[in-house]
């Protein structure tokens, strides 16, 4: 099996599992419950967001020769054990000098993830390295739904939200069991080199940044959110996160691997692999995006049901906002694979402090405006990163404004058709009735989506019969399919 099927087979049924608790769960708990777990989470998936970063990319892309697994797994492994032990520290804070001894439980209970991630790390990223993707699909597929019969099984038991801490273990603990088996691991796997480990975790700077800027992004969002307004926004807030990030990661697990080889291979220049990638990235997951967010109101009350109705505004925002998310996502990309992590690092560690900056003011005005606020973080930012590389200052940086802005041109369509069919039909209150209501919105919207991108964008349509047709950088090479020169269509550039 392919490597980049089986990474995105494995991480859709992972987020489908994911989401799939989050749904249940919500049946049975109330959205302070959910604000609470989320909280702890938000405390203990700090460390363990952090664990392995830039270990994996090094050894997927920068380490053919092998020389340098072992020492990445045991130094990966090293900053499990400290993340676990952090834990298990904040635990006790929480407990000792915060008097929130729920929140402390789940803390204590979670603390392990980061190990258990810890020594998953290095053997995911051999799989990927030596395109074992049917590994890659199975074990995280077992794992995934052990999890969620686990979680089920505690529901059941009446174990309330500590099925989402059961649930997170027991798929955590299959997957490493699960890898370990898998993976080639080098037979020398006692050896340490510290001048390698130092090595790569001056690589793994840029990538530290970026898992900082997206645990701010949502879990420090969450922390935030508890202390300026409840616990039950948190639950809110949560909630709608976990349905965006869902999506997110679906429509980008796939496509970020393989950005990652097709720039670190590619001999064209920077600029023009980046506005490539970008036209081609967006182009596939506004119409999954845009459809999502207009869809919200009628999909919260479907899957949740009216008590979260609250989350329905935020998922919408936390929709758009991931375009340009996706947007940087490229460039991050690029930058890394030219060996620019420095600069990534940067990036991503002014977006964690901008997006903490306005979560505390725009909490002071509700959650609606907290979602707003991290809206306006992301696109800021998004430019940002744009424009610190380096060959698309300056023409280049206005290259990818007016490709930005033609690419929105057939999302704005879709939504206009989506709006005027979900105006025209008032919501009904039956389920089915209100299922084929949005059905129909999103099939008319797709089509003008299409439309316009086939008629006004041909450089974007272009791009995607080479992907259909499975040529790209075959038997015609890139520059020659895409055509010389950026006179494509009436809006692209």
């Amino acid at each position: 099996m392919n490597t980049a099927i089986g990474l995105i087979l494995a991480r859709s049924w992972m987020n489908v599992c994911g989401l799939l608790s989050f749904l249940v769960v919500a049946r049975f708990v109330t959205p302070a419950e959910i604000g609470i777990y989320a909280l702890a989470s938000s405390v203990i998936l700090l460390p363990t967001s952090l664990v392995g970063a830039g270990y994996s990319e090094h050894v997927i892309s920068r380490d053919p020769e092998r020389h340098d697994t072992a020492t990445a797994f045991w130094s990966v492994v090293a900053t499990g054990v400290i993340g676990t032990l952090l834990g298990l520290v904040a635990a006790t804070v929480t407990d000792a000098l915060l008097d929130q001894p729920e929140i402390a439980r789940i803390i204590a209970l979670m603390a392990p993830l980061s190990l258990l991630w810890a020594v998953t790390v290095v053997p995911e990223a051999v799989l990927i390295r030596d395109g074992r993707g049917s590994a890659l699909a199975a074990v995280p597929f077992t794992a995934d739904t052990l999890g969620l019969l686990a979680l089920v099984v505690v529901l059941l038991l009446d174990g309330g939200v500590m099925a989402l801490v059961v649930n997170r273990l027991v798929s955590s603990a299959v997957l490493l069991a699960g890898y370990l088996g898998a993976a080639r691991l080098p037979p020398r796997l006692w050896h340490f080199d510290l001048a390698a480990a130092k090595r790569i975790g001056w690589f793994s700077l840029g990538v530290v940044g970026s898992r900082l800027a997206g645990w701010a992004n949502q879990f420090g969002t969450e922390l935030i959110i508890g202390v300026v307004l409840s616990t039950t926004a948190v639950g809110y807030f949560r909630m709608a996160s976990r349905l965006a990030g869902a999506l997110f990661s679906i429509v980008t697990q796939g496509p970020n691997p393989a950005q990652l080889a097709y720039f670190g291979r590619s001999t064209a220049a920077p600029h023009k692999a980046y506005l490539h990638a970008l036209r081609l990235h967006l182009s596939l997951v506004m119409p999954i995006l845009v459809g999502a967010a207009m869809a919200a109101p009628t999909l919260i009350e479907v899957l949740l049901g009216p008590t979260w109705q609250p989350s329905a505004l935020v998922f919408s925002i936390l929709c758009i906002g991931s375009l340009a998310t996706i947007g940087s996502g490229v460039g991050a990309t690029l930058l890394i694979s030219r060996g620019r992590s420095h600069r990534v690092f940067m990036i991503h560690t002014a977006t964690a402090i901008a997006t903490v900056a306005a979560m505390l003011l725009g909490a002071q005005f509700g959650l609606a405006a907290t979602a707003i606020a991290k809206l306006l973080v992301v696109t800021v930012f998004f430019g940002v990163t744009a424009a610190v590389i380096e060959e698309l200052r300056p023409t280049g940086l206005q290259q990818t404004m007016r490709i930005l802005g033609a690419t929105a041109a057939p999302g704005v369509a879709m939504a206009l058709a989506m709006g005027i069919v979900l105006l025209l039909w008032p919501a009904p209150t039956e389920t089915v009735v209100s299922l084929l209501r949005i059905t129909l919105a999103g099939v008319l919207g797709l089509a003008a989506y299409v439309a316009v991108t086939l008629l006004a964008l041909r450089r974007t349509a272009t791009l995607w019969r080479v992907l259909l047709l499975k040529k790209w950088g075959r038997r015609r090479p890139l520059p020659r399919i895409l055509g010389r020169g950026w006179r494509f269509g009436t809006l692209s550039p």
